[in-house]
């Protein structure tokens, strides 16, 4: 992270106030690696990757010291390709999280966009920085954990911290006149830290969330009805839980972690089970593995995934990485699917990059 310059200043982007202690950083994750895919609708593919290992962004982030412990702070984030140079959602300038906080020894209140706590509290705390370390993602990403549905419109308590555990409720408005329920998102979830060791527990609701199953799963029946890929469903709610555990040593890290989703819609409901076990080695002071094997079942559908992690860290912020992963279909799914890559011809799909991760 680096501070704002004068340039930023200059362009009005970064204000000093007249009162208090302030500060602005710029951070961001920039990863990008030349990339193949065995199969993606009976061809392979050559490409270039982006956000392979952790999510490309770029963002701004500020807090003032008001004094006697409390504290104003704002997060402005927005997904980038490295690829292309084009924001993820090109109609939000900031997709990821714009959101303003009050802090203090009452905890923390923030409205805005932010991101689910399926997001914050699995995937993101139970193995940071690594996010691949414990858990994968999964086929459809309906759990969220690749962090792709944020809440907007919503509110955030989090407590203050007692004795390592933590708890947290977010509530994102609908705004829709004359039906509160509409549009509405619920997230609640609770942490807790003991030593070496994490634990979390999270809990959430999307109201009214479409989600396109025959194209990013290959399944086309669902809900007792046949589905089309690319034709979204808006679902009645998607109902999300998930619990997860990880252990940090000095060199080690492991962790399972489990989530279920449950989506009405149609009249019908549809039920998704992932379980993640994985864990790194860091065996020397810039070489680390990883694995991640992930077990996924919708209805009668299962998938079977393995990832496989080298990376060589050059600087605390530089790193080039190989990354494996191979997926293999079972049951009623008759096409391998793995999230942000595409749909296969048959039952497997193997994907491979080498790329380079920076943070600032």
């Amino acid at each position: 992270m680096k501070h704002c310059s004068a340039l930023w200043l200059a362009a009005g982007l970064c204000a000093a106030p007249a009162f208090g202690q302030s500060s602005v950083v710029i951070y961001g994750t920039v990863d990008a690696g030349v990339q193949v895919v065995d199969d993606i609708g009976g061809r392979s593919r050559w490409s270039l990757g982006s956000g392979a290992m952790q999510p490309e962004r770029f963002g701004l982030r500020g807090v003032e010291d008001m004094g006697n412990g409390l504290k104003a702070d704002f997060r402005l984030e927005t997904g980038i390709l490295t690829k292309s140079g084009q924001q993820v959602v090109a109609e939000r300038l900031f997709n990821r999280e714009a959101s303003l906080g009050l802090n203090g020894g009452f905890g923390s209140f923030r409205m805005g966009r932010m991101p689910d706590l399926m997001y914050e509290f699995i995937p993101k705390y139970l193995s940071p920085p690594a996010l691949t370390a414990i858990v994968a993602k999964h086929p459809g990403n309906w759990d969220n954990y690749a962090s792709q549905y944020q809440f907007g419109n919503s509110v955030m308590y989090t407590t203050p911290d007692f004795g390592g555990f933590k708890a947290a409720a977010q509530y994102g408005f609908g705004e829709v006149p004359g039906d509160s329920r509409r549009n509405r998102n619920l997230s609640v979830g609770a942490t807790y830290t003991a030593g070496p060791w994490r634990t979390a527990l999270v809990a959430s609701e999307h109201r009214n969330r479409p989600v396109d199953i025959a194209g990013r799963m290959g399944v086309t029946q669902a809900f007792g009805v046949t589905l089309t890929p690319g034709v979204a469903v808006s679902t009645d709610s998607v109902r999300n839980v998930a619990i997860g555990t990880s252990w940090r040593g000095t060199s080690t890290i492991v962790g399972v972690a489990y989530s279920r989703t449950r989506m009405s819609a149609l009249g019908g409901d549809a039920t998704q089970h992932n379980v993640d076990i994985g864990g790194g080695w860091t065996y020397a002071p810039s070489q680390t593995v990883q694995a991640t094997f992930t077990h996924s079942r919708f209805e009668g559908a299962r998938w079977n995934q393995l990832k496989l992690v080298g990376i060589y860290g050059f600087s605390k912020r530089t790193s080039a990485y190989l990354l494996g992963q191979y997926q293999r279909a079972a049951g009623d799914a008759k096409f391998a699917a793995m999230q942000d890559i595409g749909v296969a011809s048959g039952r497997s799909q193997t994907m491979l990059t080498a790329g380079i991760i920076h943070s600032f």
